[in-house]
Parts: C-alpha cells; sequence; structure tokens
C-alpha cells in the first residue's frame, strides 16, 4: 500500500505540474477498489480516496461513507479517532477537487491543514495536500485566501518551481 500511495503522490504532483499522466490512474484504481473498506490508516486511505475520485469510480462515495462508518463505531481506536478528527474530512476534500468541486475542498481542507500531521507520513508526503488546498483557491479564484496560501508556500520553499508558479497565479488574480 505505502507504493500505492507513493504512485498517487507522484501522479498527483505531476499533474499540478501541468504533465499529462494519460490513464495511469487507471492501474492504481484497480487495486484500491478492492481496498477501499479497510481503513489501515488515515494516510493511505487518503490517496485510496484520491486515486478512486480521480477514475471516477462508483466505489468513491461507499469509500467515504465506510471512513466516517470505522469513525463513529471504532472510537476507541486512535486511527478511528484520527480518521474522525481529520481522515473523513480530508479524504471528501480530496473527492471534492478531482469533481472540480473547488469551494468544497476549500470547505474540506482549509480547517485542518494545520491538523495534518496526525494522520502520519513525513512532511513531503503531507504537503501534496497542502498544494492542492492551493490549487482549489487558485482555481476557485479566492483572491486573499490564494495570497495567503502561496505566500506561506513561496516563505517555506522559497526555490520550489511549483510555489513559484502558484505564487505567480496568486498574485495574478484579481
Amino acid at each position: 500500500y505505502l507504493d500505492l500511495c507513493n504512485d498517487a503522490a507522484l501522479l498527483m504532483r505531476l499533474e499540478l505540474h501541468g504533465v499529462d499522466v494519460a490513464n495511469r490512474w487507471q492501474g492504481l484504481a484497480e487495486k484500491c477498489r478492492y481496498r477501499k473498506a479497510d481503513c489501515i490508516l488515515t494516510f493511505i486511505d487518503a490517496h485510496f480516496a484520491l486515486v478512486l475520485a480521480t477514475v471516477d469510480d462508483a466505489v468513491t462515495d461507499l469509500a467515504l461513507d465506510v471512513q466516517q462508518k470505522y469513525a463513529e463505531t471504532n472510537p476507541q481506536e486512535d486511527n478511528a479517532r484520527v480518521v474522525g478528527e481529520v481522515g473523513v474530512k480530508l479524504a471528501r476534500g480530496l473527492v471534492a477537487y478531482r469533481r472540480g468541486q473547488y469551494k468544497a475542498t476549500i470547505k474540506s481542507l482549509l480547517p485542518i491543514r494545520y491538523d495534518l500531521r496526525k494522520i502520519g507520513g513525513s512532511h513531503a508526503q503531507r504537503d501534496l495536500f497542502s498544494m492542492i488546498l492551493l490549487d482549489a483557491a487558485l482555481r476557485e479564484g479566492r483572491t486573499e485566501l490564494a495570497r495567503s496560501l502561496a505566500g506561506e508556500r513561496k516563505k517555506c520553499h522559497p526555490t520550489n518551481s511549483w510555489s513559484k508558479r502558484a505564487y505567480e497565479r496568486a498574485m495574478a488574480l484579481t
């Protein structure tokens, strides 16, 4: 499953950089489709949701419902608590993003952006979700939010080409 997460993150980053990854998501979706109810770790489940939503798989919403139910029915488990606090919102935000629902993406991801450390993974791995939030703000035309997020990124990643382009896009919004 970690290879699957890495593959999904790479494809998403390539797309954020404007690279056409063609049908490469399909192979990942085949693997995720049968793991939709695993609830292994919040970090992994978020990537599963991203993959399934990218190919508009019929089980995407079912996977979200399974996460919600898991969080509600297993409050004694650490992972279930993280799913309830962060994971469900993260997964719903990623699904909304892939469906072009940028306002819903922002609504889901913005309130949890400082809590993403709870899901595990490295700073670099979780950074993908910050990139998605910023891209959603840019696509939605949320000028002040996009400028704020882009400014934070530029300060943290001053030599990163994507951060530079996102900052330029944000400053160009009117």
